[in-house]
């Protein structure tokens, strides 16, 4: 998939409690401050169409694609992989991983002290990995904030997160892999 960066949508993140802009960004290019990426999340879909969701048991959370923040000097498809597995169970090579997308976060003002990103600009990166057969049983690592792992159709996918701030980039990737098989 060869895509200049283009805006899929921009909207606040509800966790967020200063002034700021939220871009989703769908691009197969790094971030132009990649140094601001913080977190990595993956779209692992299988054979059938389906996407890997788990649910994160968490106030204000629950149904998601896997990923989380990236470890001081690991580099964000370590990461992603390393949530993936964490997650769902679900292991991946690092190198199956195709960029699909980053959101922005922009801040305008100061947030609270508990804010743990960097200030005023940070990034949270995409990945696809397209697994080439049905998807296998899954099921969370001990020990992680996640009790549920599961592959999930369209319909599902849409009454689980249609509401997530990522799920725009969802129909454009899709469309890459099932009907163009660029990714």
């Amino acid at each position: 998939m060869s895509v200049f960066p283009q805006v899929l949508t921009t909207g606040q993140a509800p966790w967020i409690d200063a002034r700021h802009k939220m871009e989703l960004v769908l691009t197969d290019q790094y971030p132009p401050q990649a140094d601001l990426v913080t977190a990595a999340f993956v779209l692992a879909f299988d054979a059938d169409q389906r996407l890997l969701l788990t649910r994160v048991d968490l106030p204000g959370r629950g149904w998601d694609i896997p990923g989380g923040h990236i470890d001081a000097g690991e580099h964000p498809e370590v990461a992603a992989v390393r949530e993936l597995a964490e997650e769902t169970g679900f292991e991946a090579n690092p190198a199956r991983l195709s960029l699909v997308g980053w959101q922005r976060f922009t801040l305008f003002e100061h947030p609270a002290a508990l804010y743990q990103y960097p200030y005023p600009l940070s990034y949270l990166v995409f990945f696809v990995l397209h697994h080439d057969g049905p998807g296998p049983p899954v099921w969370p690592q001990a020990g992680t904030e996640c009790v549920a792992a599961q592959w999930c159709d369209t319909a599902l996918t849409e009454r689980l997160c249609g509401e997530l701030s990522w799920f725009a980039i969802l129909a454009p990737v899709r469309a890459a892999i099932f009907t163009d098989g660029r990714c």
